[in-house]
């Protein structure tokens, strides 16, 4: 807003989805014009860099803009941002936050766990499901667990969660470590199905 950190009386602000959201581009739950039903597993895969180039066209020709003074993203935003760092043309700085410059090992066999979850829920369906009426709700809130999971560190689980804490304090209601770890993540994953599609 005005006088904030991005002052939108000095610059333009957009904030533009990625190719294949839900949420205003065309993705995997609309319908194919070709075929008359919805694309599913048939929807090409998409990579941040192809999101950055559309959003570049986005700016560019939507918009008319002719340079970006900053680019800033957390997490897959981040993942953007470095790839508009590329764009040295077009872009003066770019904000990378909670973003490495590459996956690790330990990362990639994380989202494969995720991607199993998601899979192994009969919902699934190969990615062919209807999202309206049965979408894979189970396997995406095991999925959002596991990414919960990854969000801290052992010592972060350690000072809220360990059974030492919890023996400390089991008038306030407070579950046993085990049951409040997990208990943590499974209600901050309740209700993600409806969002993660």
């Amino acid at each position: 807003g005005p006088g904030c950190v991005f002052d939108t009386d000095r610059y333009l602000v957009v904030c533009a989805n990625i190719l294949g959201s839900c949420y205003g581009t065309t993705g995997p739950a609309d319908v194919d014009p070709k075929t008359g039903r919805r694309y599913g597993s048939a929807f090409p895969e998409v990579t941040v860099r192809d999101t950055v180039n559309l959003h570049r066209r986005l700016l560019e020709e939507g918009l008319g803009v002719r340079s970006v003074s900053a680019v800033i993203g957390g997490s897959l935003g981040g993942m953007q941002s470095l790839e508009w760092a590329f764009h040295e043309d077009f872009v003066r700085r770019a904000v990378v936050i909670a973003c490495g410059a590459h996956h690790h090992a330990w990362q990639i066999g994380i989202s494969e766990t995720q991607r199993q979850a998601i899979y192994g829920d009969p919902n699934w369906q190969g990615g062919d499901y209807d999202p309206k009426l049965s979408p894979p709700n189970t396997g995406l809130s095991v999925a959002r667990m596991i990414a919960m999971f990854s969000y801290r560190t052992h010592a972060a689980y350690e000072r809220k969660f360990s059974r030492l804490r919890q023996a400390k304090a089991p008038s306030q209601g407070v579950r046993g470590g085990d049951e409040a770890a997990g208990g943590g993540s499974s209600g901050e994953a309740a209700g993600t199905g409806d969002y993660d599609d």
